[in-house]
């Protein structure tokens, strides 16, 4: 994300025409093809109709990888009919057997390892400790002797699915709908370049909607609820809010990216405060604030990216302090260690309180303490001098693992934490 061109974000495929690909689609058809032979068969895996079917699938799946590969932008009509598609063939997987579920079994065994308060990453389904948390259907778990291997996102995947119903169904035909959440456009639950997310203690879906000025929020299953902000840069209003979070009272803080501010909302979604204020220097003042996140301890803590630091706030506005720049704006030159950054964009908290910070403009992930001390930093090899990245980052529930976004490769990073 840059200052001076925060809102050109563009998706794959913009300006491409409108004429169908022919090739993608035959890719596609020959997926839902094999799908619906496997669903047909009733295949069971390790059959030879089930591995005929698994063969035909990747055969399509390599054709389209191939084809992308070679020139990655697309009409619209070849997306909208890549999505019937994608659609028509999970459908298809909905007439499988229960008994073919082994891979729901263990969602809804982390789901209920999450309820109990537990994390799913140390949790595992043979801990004769754990037995009050198994069901009828997840005693039959596949490799009850390991932990879960999903990412945290499937890990919230997996809540919101289970919350609803604890079932093998359920978890497929989440498979067909969930990712039809939105589209483009103006109206309620549209979007026109979301850019942030973030889930209330309720289950609640809050999303900034970037380029329409307004924080959208839907139920668990995507039900649109409501939205709130419009453009302008009076108090309630927005310009390009590039972040979001939740408390556990439920009040919403965004990051007001071009009014250089962020305000935090009542549950009623009329507005409490405004947090900070525009400026170069000086406590609290904050200049393009990119991501907005709560720490251990409850507070409030800015990714200030264009001064060049972090910031921390109590949850009613009050600065407490920061690290980084907060002089040497006037050159932001590259730094290593610990002596700065420079367009520091996101930040995730672990359970422990240890902060880590996408540093993008120096292409790297720092550790900082609970108090902002530098601990350590990874940087990434050969980067893309023009792109500035990691730009997101977020942190697995037990703190074990970061994951960070790579924009100059298209790429998600997975870090391990040492102890």
């Amino acid at each position: 994300m840059t200052a001076d061109g925060a809102r050109g974000f563009q998706a794959s495929g913009a300006g491409a025409g409108e004429r169908v690909d022919l090739v993608l689609l035959g890719a596609g058809a020959l997926i839902v093809c094999a799908f619906g032979a496997m669903a047909w068969l009733h295949a069971r895996p390790g059959e030879p109709a089930f591995m005929a079917a698994l063969a035909l699938a990747s055969v399509g799946y390599v054709i389209a990888l191939a084809r992308l590969a070679r020139r990655p932008s697309v009409s619209r009509r070849t997306l909208f009919l890549c999505l019937v598609l994608a659609f028509a063939g999970r459908a298809a997987l909905l007439t499988l057997p229960d008994d073919q579920g082994g891979d729901a079994r263990r969602y809804v065994w982390d789901a209920r390892v999450q309820r109990a308060g537990l994390s799913p990453y140390y949790a595992r389904p043979n801990d004769p400790t754990l037995s009050g948390l198994h069901t009828d259907l997840t005693r039959g778990v596949h490799a009850p002797w390991l932990p879960t291997i999903y990412p945290p996102v499937a890990q919230l995947y997996f809540r919101v699915v289970a919350s609803v119903d604890e079932s093998i169904r359920a978890f497929r035909v989440a498979a067909v709908f969930l990712e039809q959440w939105g589209r483009e456009g103006d109206g309620p639950g549209e979007f026109r370049n979301p850019v942030g997310i973030a889930i209330g203690r309720d289950g609640a879906v809050y999303v900034s909607d970037y380029e329409q000025d307004r924080i959208q929020t839907f139920t668990a299953t995507g039900t649109f609820l409501r939205a709130f902000g419009r453009s302008g840069s009076e108090r309630g209003e927005f310009r390009a809010q590039a972040d979001v979070t939740v408390d556990n009272a439920g009040s919403v803080y965004v990051a007001d990216f071009y009014n250089h501010r962020v305000q935090k909302w009542r549950q009623n979604r009329s507005v409490e405060r405004v947090i900070g204020h525009a400026g170069r220097l000086g406590s609290g003042a904050l200049h393009y604030p990119a991501g907005v996140t709560l720490t251990a301890d409850g507070e409030l803590l800015v990714a200030d990216a264009y001064n060049y630091q972090l910031q921390w706030f109590t949850p009613d506005g009050q600065f407490l302090r920061r690290v980084g720049y907060h002089v040497f704006w006037i050159w932001p030159r590259p730094v290593s260690s610990r002596s700065g950054f420079f367009v520091p964009t996101d930040t995730a908290v672990g359970p422990d309180g240890i902060i880590h910070v996408a540093d993008s403009g120096n292409h790297r992930v720092v550790m900082l303490s609970r108090n902002g001390e530098y601990l350590t930093e990874w940087r990434i090899p050969e980067p893309d001098p023009n792109v500035f990245s990691p730009e997101h980052i977020a942190a697995s529930p037990d703190g074990t693992i970061v994951y960070a976004t790579d924009l100059a490769k298209s790429r998600v990073l997975v870090l391990r934490v040492g102890t």
